[in-house]
């Protein structure tokens, strides 16, 4: 996972998700990887640290319908 994280890190440090435009094909196929082995280790119990200490901020354009 260490390999994972790094990878990433490489990569994706200073980019926003915020449009999928500036990114590769490649770099949106190692974001589902990443995100995927994380829910894996979550399901399993195993807490992991590479977003501890982070804020997440969801921001919604339209209503809710509901």
């Amino acid at each position: 996972m260490r390999e994972l994280e790094e990878k990433m890190a490489l990569h994706m440090k200073g980019k926003s998700l915020a449009s999928l435009d500036h990114f590769t094909r490649e770099e949106i196929e190692q974001i589902l990887k990443t995100s995927g082995v994380l829910k894996r280790q979550l399901l399993r119990g195993q807490e992991h640290p590479v977003l501890k200490g982070k804020t997440l901020a969801m921001i919604f354009e339209k209503p809710s319908t509901r």
